[in-house]
C-alpha cells in the first residue's frame, strides 16, 4: 500500500492564478515586490514588462507588477 500526498504546483498562466501575494511570471508563481531588498541575496525585483532590442516582452500576461526572480549565474 502506498501513501499519497498532495503536492502544490507553482505552475500558472493567464487562467490559473497564483495565491495572494504572488504573481505569475513566465508560468511560475513568484512573490510580488517593490524593492530589491525584498528578494534576498539571490533574487532581483524585476518588472513584468521589460524592453529589449525586439520590443517589450510581457512576462506576466499583461500585468504591470514587479516580482522577485532568481538571479541567473553567468
Amino acid at each position: 500500500m502506498f501513501a499519497y500526498s498532495c503536492v502544490q504546483t507553482a505552475e500558472c498562466d493567464a487562467t490559473v492564478p497564483c495565491e495572494a501575494g504572488d504573481f505569475c511570471y513566465d508560468y511560475v508563481c513568484r512573490p510580488v515586490c517593490a524593492f530589491e531588498t525584498e528578494c534576498g541575496r539571490n533574487g532581483t525585483c524585476a518588472p513584468c514588462q521589460q524592453d529589449d532590442a525586439e520590443g517589450t516582452i510581457d512576462h506576466c500576461f499583461e500585468a504591470t507588477a514587479r516580482v522577485c526572480i532568481p538571479e541567473v549565474a553567468n
